[in-house]
């Protein structure tokens, strides 16, 4: 990972026309920029000449690393946290000079290598969640492809020489692509750095100085949908390597000149401005990076310190779901009753930072209180009641605010 300084006079210049193409859609003048502090640090492996090939990380928060030269896969799970924690697992002997790992929407886990079987293939090798078990297929593919991009429901796209190639989900042995991308029209360049599926079928190149998308069910020679290159995209500099990776909306990241991780709109295309961008004061992130359906981040650590990866809850955090199961114990004529409850299936991309627990007889509020994260229960004595039926409700609060109300009915004698 080479050290980067970041630069703090904003590009200018006048907009281009890129490719040809207008821009589509609606986009700001500037990036929504943030700085907020990662949530997770996983050791990285650059003091032995064998930083990370590769990263992924998956829905529920495990991270892989592809490593030891792509020889090696390290699987951290979803709480692993510190620059010595150890991984759950390694999984070694399966593959060899790997340059790229990805996870579908059911956790598979997909390894490409650019040297297959035979001489002049390549091979991508399906794994079980977690890397655990043996390996579920092979699919092998002609000629030489450096990156892999996997949509959810598992369609494999590669990037080649001048060209893409999309598998069907479950595609093995020695299946026939169902797309091939690829002809002077598709203005796709010898070297494709990256390649990306999106759930809503478009596929992704990352390309020097430029982002290209492809039409769902694209084939052949055609053109792309959309092109996002110029001044304000700030891709536009030598030292940007689009390595690119999708979240569940389509937005595609990638680290630029300024060493920010962009997430540019999935539809917005031409010399435009990213959506949201991750900076990181006086330093820039370091490739590659990952992201996952909700947007939560896998990247490089600056370079101030010992080499390490770091993990960053989503650029788009919203309000958390609802609590969950909650229940009152004890009965009627008890002279304490327990409030209890489950914590949101999904926080939102924010830690919850309290609970509110409300009880009720009709309008009157008879009992509130703001609890501290970690508590699952709230003890009240009958004397603080009232006889008949009371409602109890229960929310979360993040930093993006309050979740819906979560409600229980209960009585009182």
């Amino acid at each position: 990972m080479a050290q980067m300084t970041r630069i703090v006079a904003p590009l200018a210049g006048a907009a281009l026309v890129v490719g040809g193409l207008a821009t589509v859609g609606a986009a700001p003048a500037a990036a929504d920029t943030v700085t907020y502090p990662h949530e997770r640090t996983l050791p990285d492996y650059h003091g032995d000449g064998n930083a990370a090939e590769a990263l992924e990380i998956a829905d529920d928060g495990t991270a892989y690393v592809l490593n030891r030269f792509g020889e090696q896969l390290r699987v951290f799970g979803p709480r692993a946290d510190g620059r010595k924690t150890k991984p759950v697992r390694e999984v070694r002997g399966v593959f060899a000079g790997a340059t790229d790992v990805s996870v579908d929407g059911k956790g598979l886990v997909y390894v490409l290598e650019p040297k297959g079987p035979t001489p002049g293939t390549s091979r991508v090798t399906v794994l079980p969640p977690r890397g655990k078990g043996n390996p579920l297929r092979r699919l092998v593919v002609p000629g030489t492809w450096t990156a892999l991009g996997v949509g959810p429901a598992g369609h494999i796209a590669l990037a080649g020489t001048s060209a893409l190639r999309v598998y069907p989900p479950g595609a093995s042995g020695t299946a026939e692509p169902s797309q091939v991308i690829t002809g002077a029209a598709t203005r796709l360049p010898t070297k494709i750095r990256d390649v990306g599926f999106g759930g809503d079928g478009r596929v992704w190149a990352g390309i020097d100085k430029r982002l290209v998308a492809f039409a769902r069910g694209a084939d052949g020679n055609t053109p792309p949908v959309g092109t996002i290159a110029g001044v304000r995209t700030r891709l536009n500099d030598d030292i940007v390597r689009p390595q690119i990776d999708l979240d569940g909306r389509g937005r595609v990241y990638v680290i630029d000149a300024y060493g920010d991780i962009a997430a540019f709109a999935p539809n917005v295309y031409g010399d435009v401005a990213p959506v949201r961008k991750l900076a990181y004061p006086d330093w820039g992130f370091s490739e590659p990076v990952a992201v996952n359906a909700r947007g939560d981040l896998i990247v490089g650590a600056p370079d101030e310190g010992p080499p390490r990866l770091q993990i960053y809850r989503t650029l788009f955090p919203r309000r958390p779901s609802v609590v969950r199961s909650v229940r009152v114990s004890g009965k009627a004529g008890a002279k304490k009753r327990t409030v209890r409850w489950k914590k949101p299936a999904d926080d939102g991309g924010r830690a919850v930072r309290s609970y509110r627990v409300v009880i009720r007889k009709g309008s009157k509020v008879l009992k509130k209180v703001t609890l501290k994260p970690g508590r699952r229960s709230y003890t009240v004595k009958r004397s603080s009641l009232r006889r008949g039926k009371l409602t109890v409700t229960v929310r979360a609060k993040t930093a993006k605010g309050w979740s819906p109300k979560a409600t229980k009915k209960f009585r009182v004698r």
